[in-house]
């Protein structure tokens, strides 16, 4: 269906990464819902949340090293 990534990133760089992210067709914001969500992965201060059907996704996160959650 659809994904949510928050990145952290330094005060210095909010703009330009809000910029990029419309570019590419996102909607900036500071959390992921939670409406359908699946689940989230919290990888190299990153985290990548899931919704409809996540599949492989789950094993996929915690082969990486990855930190798997139900909640963002």
């Amino acid at each position: 269906m659809g994904g949510c990534t928050i990145v952290q990133v330094p005060s210095s760089e909010v703009s330009a990464s809000n910029q990029s992210c419309t570019s590419q067709g996102g909607t900036p914001g500071t959390s992921c819902p939670t409406t359908d969500l699946i689940g989230c992965c919290t990888l190299s201060g990153a985290e990548a949340c899931y919704y409809g059907d996540a599949g492989g996704d789950q094993a996929a996160c915690t082969s990486a090293g990855g930190t798997w959650s139900t909640t963002p």
